[in-house]
């Protein structure tokens, strides 16, 4: 027996009313936005999001090149509920707005990394296949005062890494978008170990500072790119991280060694791609000051641009849809509703700014490539 009900709500899950006011009341710091936006045509409201022209721009190159990348919409992976009962519930949310999500292919990823390094002299490497060898052939490659970012591709899912070397030390970052099993760490852990035989503890040191950021289904590609680019040119960034860490042993199955890493949390310097409510509602007002332009040593030439600021920015209330499909009891009950969801769109909005700036790199100069 199937149950269908309609239910309507007034409710935001993705931050708060709280944490809405939060950064509403939060005093600005310079932090005006400049620019003409006149189109306002992917959201229902008719609100304009920023940098539409760019997008426009990117949807062009995409339809006139396919093999760039693909367009997807945005509906937020599925997830299940298990009540006392023994009840069961597929929850799936569909968003109202129509900026499609670009997932970029291994050719607009090459692109992305060698623009990044034309323009602020970063090397990013993209790993998918032979991962433990190749970390470990990164890694041994390395100068002193030398550091690298890795795209690492395992089973579907794309994570950013640093590798730094100092004194002739190593240092590995990861900085990961989702809470991934350990079991998907392997290879990462596989070629630490290889290296410990190299270094030795006290010369090599592994450290996980992510934690779930990534909310919707397809961004995990511009996810990594936007962090490895703030990353790398964040000064002292990896000198922090690990001076706040704390220890966290594991063990390796092949190599049947015990050995430690370190923790920490995901620094709030990087929150511009932030989509988790849970992680945005604990942000102080305090840390909502924060100011952006630590990232790197380049000055804002408009504005000192703050968390805040950036939330304001690419923050918008959107009517979303639930269906949430309940087993058990010998039926299954549908329930559909709506609710008003705060979405932050600077990931899926970062990417095609990213795409359009990183085309010209393999553009044969008639838009094609």
């Amino acid at each position: 027996m199937l149950n269908k009900v309609n239910i309507t709500q007034e409710n935001i899950l993705y931050g708060n009313t709280e944490t809405i006011e939060k950064i509403q009341k939060t005093p600005e710091i310079n932090s005006k936005v400049a620019g003409n936006q006149t189109k306002g045509q992917f959201l229902d409201s008719g609100i304009v999001l920023p940098h539409e022209d760019i997008i426009l721009k990117g949807l062009k190159i995409v339809k006139e090149n396919p093999s760039i990348g693909l367009l997807r919409q945005d509906v937020r992976e599925k997830h299940i509920e298990k009540s006392k009962k023994s009840k069961r519930s597929d929850i799936e949310t569909t968003f109202n707005h129509r900026l499609s999500i670009l997932v970029p292919s291994k050719i607009g990823m090459v692109a992305i990394a060698e623009n990044y390094k034309n323009k602020y002299n970063i090397n990013i490497y993209i790993v998918d296949i032979n991962i433990s060898d190749s970390l470990f052939m990164l890694a041994q490659q390395l100068d002193n005062g030398e550091k690298i970012g890795i795209v690492l591709s395992i089973d579907g899912h794309l994570t950013p890494i640093i590798i730094s070397k100092c004194n002739d030390s190593l240092h590995i970052v990861v900085l990961d978008g989702i809470f991934i099993k350990p079991m998907y760490h392997f290879f990462i852990d596989e070629a630490y170990v290889k290296l410990l035989h190299v270094y030795g503890e006290t010369k090599c040191q592994l450290l996980y500072a992510g934690g779930t950021r990534q909310r919707d289904r397809y961004s995990c590609i511009n996810d990594t790119f936007i962090i490895l680019k703030d990353a790398l040119r964040k000064p002292n960034l990896i000198n922090e991280l690990f001076a706040n860490s704390k220890i966290e042993d594991r063990y390796n199955s092949k190599a049947k060694k015990y050995y430690q890493s370190k923790t920490v949390a995901f620094p709030k310097i990087l929150y511009k791609t932030m989509q988790n409510k849970q992680l945005l509602d604990k942000l102080s007002l305090e840390e909502l000051q924060i100011s952006l332009k630590e990232v790197t040593d380049i000055s804002n030439k408009l504005t000192t641009k703050t968390l805040k600021a950036h939330f304001n920015k690419y923050n918008h209330s959107i009517i979303a849809h639930k269906s949430s499909t309940t087993y058990g009891g010998g039926r299954n009950i549908v329930t559909d509703y709506d609710i008003n969801w705060l979405v932050n769109f600077y990931l899926q909005i970062k990417a095609y700014r990213m795409l359009v700036k990183s085309f010209g790199v393999i553009d044969d100069g008639n838009g094609k490539i």
